[in-house]
Parts: C-alpha cells; sequence; structure tokens
C-alpha cells in the first residue's frame, strides 16, 4: 500500500476515537506505528504523519474543552 492508501485507512479508523478512551487511541497508534509488523509494512514517512495527526487530535481534546471552560 501506499501512503496515501495508508493514511485513509488512518483516517477511516481515527472517526472512531471520540468513541474511545484516551489510552485506546494511544494503544492504537503504538500497535500501528511501533509494532514490528508496523515498522516493517508502513514507511517510516507514514508512520511520522500518522504519529502528527494522532498528537494533533489528541492536543485538540485537550485544548477544546479548556477553551469551553472558560
Amino acid at each position: 500500500m501506499s501512503t496515501e492508501d495508508w493514511l485513509q485507512q488512518y483516517e477511516v479508523c481515527a472517526k472512531y476515537f471520540n468513541k474511545m478512551e484516551a489510552a485506546h487511541v494511544v494503544n492504537f497508534v503504538k500497535g500501528t506505528c511501533f509494532s514490528e509488523c508496523g515498522v516493517d509494512i508502513i514507511s517510516s514517512e507514514c508512520r511520522r504523519a500518522i504519529v502528527n495527526q494522532a498528537k494533533e487530535y489528541c492536543q485538540q481534546k485537550v485544548v477544546q474543552p479548556l477553551g469551553e471552560e472558560g
């Protein structure tokens, strides 16, 4: 699969993040990007993009509720 294909598949999975606990999101990203299989199959460029997208999602989830309080 190409990087674009992997990122499209990640986006499909990411739609379910709202239904998951934070630890489960972290475990999903760890399993996808840092497992032996993930390292072997997914390019480092793609894994970096997935981690960055997950980081942005998490930052958005943390900052959004803080902004709602004020």
